[in-house]
């Protein structure tokens, strides 16, 4: 009995079909443990999504110390000599995050500067700022600085606008 080529060409594409079905969850299982996976089940994604919506704990040890209540409350610290933009995360959930100077907005200490950046002015590649008394706004690209002594914004490194 001859099989036409037809036949066998369907026949054999059928069996690899099958052979490549049944042996898809082996190798899926194998990659998974070999190269390691983050978050692999649900619950554990579920929890890493509460855990960014509660944020860090932290925790904060409160000395006891006699407090002078009669000086005067101190001033604004002057901002640094320089505040450069380091970088900006777009989180799909709307939660921000721009890096200046050598701290972020959500959980660095930028009040301390003198500096305050509000979460609706964190743009994809720039963010407006405000420093100190000045009263307007200045918007830094990333890697960009401002310098308050000059009052002017350097480029160090250009940065392409992203897409």
């Amino acid at each position: 009995m001859r099989i036409s080529p037809n036949k066998f060409h369907a026949c054999l594409v059928r069996n690899i079909c099958i052979f490549l079905a049944a042996c898809l969850p082996a190798f899926s299982v194998q990659a998974a443990e070999e190269f390691g996976r983050f978050f692999t089940t649900s619950a554990q994604r579920t929890q890493l999504d509460a855990l960014r919506r509660t944020g860090p704990e932290v925790a904060v040890e409160i000395a006891d110390v006699d407090l002078d209540t009669d000086q005067t409350a101190a001033a604004p610290a002057d901002p640094q000599d320089a505040v450069t933009l380091k970088g900006v995360v777009r989180r799909s959930d709307g939660a921000n995050t721009a890096w200046i100077n050598e701290s972020n907005t959500n959980e660095g200490n930028l009040a301390a500067q003198d500096i305050r950046v509000p979460k609706s002015r964190i743009g994809d590649n720039q963010v407006d700022l405000n420093i100190g008394d000045r009263p307007a706004p200045i918007t830094l690209k990333v890697g960009e600085t401002y310098d308050p002594a000059t009052d002017a914004v350097i480029t160090k490194t250009p940065v392409p606008d992203r897409k």
